[in-house]
């Protein structure tokens, strides 16, 4: 079996009644030239209502690997919901021998491998001798340039 050096650097339990209430644009936001005229708020928004949806259940987590590069990146904070419903594709917090991974689940006939983005990492078949838990979903990461 390979090793798995933990993932995931933080893990924090989410808040309900926390609230992060920001602007949201009307226009869409272009790569393009800027026009002064579309610089207008049309509403506001909370972070927390729209991408948590099971408050009871929902962690944020701080990735510390590259193995999922270039989709998520190291020091992203990922919001891990407990709830959520996994299947084959979904990228999910894994608990294997007591460490925790962030890999994309794939399911076939030939059974469960745990797969990383990065072409660097072999992916990781599982067995039924594993210590082996899908830990949640990742629903939502969040990166910083």
């Amino acid at each position: 079996m390979a090793v798995i050096k933990s993932e995931i650097s933080e893990l924090y339990k989410y808040q309900d009644g926390m609230r992060l209430d920001i602007p949201l644009f009307a226009s869409p936001i272009k790569a393009g030239f800027p026009s002064p005229a579309e610089d207008y708020i049309e509403n506001r928004i909370d972070l927390n209502r729209d991408l948590i949806k099971n408050p009871d259940s929902t962690f944020y987590g701080r990735a510390a690997s590259d193995s999922m590069e270039p989709l998520i990146y190291t020091g992203s904070m990922l919001i891990i919901d407990r709830a959520a419903e996994t299947c084959h594709g979904d990228i999910i917090l894994a608990h294997i021998s007591g460490e925790f991974c962030m890999k994309r689940l794939s399911i076939t006939d030939k059974g469960m491998r745990l797969v990383s983005e990065n072409p660097n990492y072999q992916p990781i078949r599982i067995t039924g001798e594993m210590d082996f838990s899908v830990w949640g979903k990742i629903i939502h990461a969040i990166q910083s340039f």
